[in-house]
């Protein structure tokens, strides 16, 4: 008998929001203040880095949880579209965080320098 496997986080039954697995590769454009779609190659370092500058709210080179979390829930708020009020769950913004600096945080201080969100 095998051992039931364990379901993947983007799957209907885990959440009703699908979580990218980190920013750089959610879609061209799509973390820039833009919005989804065009304006912006995610692979592009230049962009990485004006997106990174556009998050860094206190401008102090880093984004720390706070800002991370603003602009998950911007972007989770706008892929559930303009008419919807669901936005990411608090649970589902803590997921998405934990698993961006678990997979960008190269030295594990809790944020991200350019360098680690271009990785």
């Amino acid at each position: 008998v095998t051992p039931p496997q364990p379901q993947p986080l983007s799957s209907p039954s885990a959440s009703p929001h699908p979580l990218p697995a980190s920013p750089p590769h959610a879609g061209a454009g799509s973390w820039g203040s833009g919005g989804g779609g065009g304006g912006g190659d995610d692979e592009d370092p230049d962009h990485m880095r004006r997106v990174f500058r556009e998050w860094d709210k206190d401008q102090d080179g880093f984004l720390q949880d706070v800002e991370l979390k603003t602009m998950f829930m911007s972007h989770g708020a706008a892929a559930e579209g303009a008419d919807s009020q669901k936005g990411l769950t608090e649970d589902e913004v803590k997921m998405l965080l934990w698993h961006v600096l678990d997979d960008k945080d190269q030295d594990k201080d809790g944020k991200l320098t350019v360098e680690e969100w271009q990785l």
